[in-house]
């Protein structure tokens, strides 16, 4: 999907940018790292599916892991579009409900009972106030409207429809 490789290659530079910062990385090989990730991503040989990426959406969904940990690095360093991408990483990630996973139920009660919020502030960590949350809330609305898009043209994107507040309908 021409938009989901979009937000990541967002995501993917705007970690490189913050990381060459914080580390005094080598700026060309870190961009080289980023682009063999998405190369990856995208080669059908390697049967990365989306259900192995997402596997463990708790944990990377806490406040250290790939997701939360990425985005509060690219806002230390003021990477806003960045930040954005992955804000949407993570809303999608709350989203994430294949029956494989053994996550999945309790990310699904969570939401049920808390929505959106109860997920950004009890597994992310994230402050109600920290900017982060509106960057997320904005991403679920764009993430969930990506999905029904999808689900139109593939009836199993996804089997929990969510309103705009992260609970399951």
């Amino acid at each position: 999907d021409p938009e989901i490789r979009r937000i990541a290659e967002t995501a993917g530079q705007g970690a490189a940018e913050a990381l060459i910062l914080k580390f005094a990385l080598d700026a060309q090989e870190a961009y080289e790292y980023i682009k063999d990730l998405l190369v990856r991503f995208d080669n059908p040989a390697l049967q990365d599916t989306v259900v192995r990426v997402g596997r463990q959406p708790l944990r990377q969904l806490g406040p250290g892991d790939r997701l939360v940990g990425a985005a509060r690095l690219c806002q230390e360093y003021g990477k806003k579009e960045a930040i954005y991408a992955y804000a949407c990483g993570i809303a999608a990630a709350t989203l994430f409900n294949p029956p494989s996973d053994e996550e999945v139920p309790e990310l699904l009660r969570i939401r049920a009972q808390g929505g959106l919020d109860a997920v950004i502030t009890g597994v992310c960590k994230i402050e109600p106030n920290d900017n982060l949350v509106k960057a997320i809330k904005a991403g679920f609305v764009t993430v969930s409207q990506m999905r029904e898009n999808k689900s139109r043209d593939s009836p199993d994107f996804g089997d929990h429809a969510s309103s705009p507040d992260g609970s399951v309908r």
